[in-house]
Formats: structure tokens, sequence, C-alpha cells
């Protein structure tokens, strides 16, 4: 029972290859650092990523997202959880994006092979854009989310986190975000993955000539640094 209580970090660095369809098609290199700390009772998640592509010297991506997320566990399956995301976003002409939650997360399923867990809860949503014409978002709105983990074999498992963010005051008006990937050991006893996956953000109310849907597929080395 100590070692359950014992706080460890695991922290990782990938880069990335991927492409892009929606606002932009092209392809382009990015960067993201994982940092996690935590036990089985509660945890502390951290991430930064960059992703930068220019075409003809002219940059079309320019992507920055850093998140903080923090959950306790205070009876059996359930936690409390509390998460911040950022994101600055030059091609969408997003200047910030900030969206704070607070709620309780069920983990449905814990074993060796699946990890699925849902949370709901209360969220503020912020968004200011570079546009002089462009209406900022400022408003209450709800959380729900979707972390599910399958382990297919010993070298290949499957990750996803879903976030659905409606409006409080118009349910039509909302961000759904995705990161769903195969993630491939290098090798059994290495510390280098290969991850492959879809990236994407579906805004159903973005800002003129602007699509709602931007989508990415990378690949992705990651090293684990612990």
């Amino acid at each position: 029972k100590a070692k359950l209580l014992v706080m460890s970090w695991k922290n990782s660095l990938g880069f990335d290859f991927m492409g892009a369809s929606g606002n932009t098609q092209t392809f382009g290199i990015g960067a993201r650092l994982d940092s996690d700390y935590g036990n089985k009772i509660r945890n502390y998640d951290f991430y930064l990523s960059y992703n930068n592509t220019t075409k003809k010297d002219q940059k079309i991506v320019d992507e920055t997202k850093l998140g903080l997320e923090y959950d306790s566990r205070f009876f059996e399956q359930l936690s409390w959880y509390s998460k911040t995301d950022l994101e600055n976003d030059k091609l969408e002409e997003i200047d910030i994006r900030a969206t704070s939650a607070l709620g309780l997360k069920y983990s449905w399923i814990e074993n060796t092979r699946y990890k699925l867990a849902v949370r709901s809860g209360l969220a503020f949503r912020f968004e200011e854009y570079g546009l002089s014409n462009a209406e900022n978002v400022d408003a209450l709105a709800m959380d729900f989310g979707l972390e599910y983990s399958h382990k297919i074999k010993d070298l290949l498992s499957l990750q996803s986190d879903i976030t659905f963010i409606p409006s409080l005051e118009k349910f039509s008006d909302f961000l759904i975000s995705k990161d769903t990937a195969l993630v491939i050991p290098l090798d059994k006893e290495s510390n280098w993955n290969l991850r492959a996956g879809l990236d994407g953000t579906y805004n159903s109310t973005p800002v003129k000539n602007k699509e709602e849907l931007d989508l990415k597929y990378y690949m992705r080395i990651v090293y684990r640094l612990n």
C-alpha cells in the first residue's frame, strides 16, 4: 500500500512529422513535451506543444498549446479534476483560446489491457481573436470528456482523448478536440516509441473565412526521459 502513495515523475519528449487538412493542406514538423507527476491517488499532468510549417517561405502553421490537469481520487473509481488548456493559433487568427474546467471523473474500466474514464464538469471558455471584425468568446460551458487506452498487443496500443465543450447559453456553439493514436514501442527494452495519430479541433462557430474543422495527422517519435 505504501508504494501506491509514492509520487513519481514520468516525462517524455516527442518530435512530429505531420500533415494537415482543413484550413491548410501541407506538411510540417513539431515538438511536444509531456510531464506527469503522481501516484495511484492523485496526479498532475502537464504538456507543451509547438507546431510550425512554412510553404514557399511563407509561414502557414504557427500553433502553440499548453495544458495543465490535476485529478484526485476520493472514492473508489471516482475522482475530481481541474484542468486548463491554452492555445495560440495564428492561422486561425486566435490570439488566445483558454478553457478551464472543474468536475468529476469516473474510471469505468481499469485493468492490464483496457482503461476507460469519463468526465463531466463546468467550464469557462475564452477566445480572443486577432481580427477587428471578430467577436471574442467569453462564456460558461460544460466539459465532457472520454479517455481510452487499449493494449492490443505487447508492441501495439491505442490511445484516445476526446473533449466536448458546449456553451451553456447556446448548445449549438461548441468546441470538440480529439487526439487518437496508435503507439508502437520500437523495442521492448527501449525508451523510444512511435506514435501515429490524428489530432484535431472542431469549432462550430469559427471566424469568417475559416473552416470549422482543423485536423492534423502526425508521426511522432517519442523518447521517455525517466
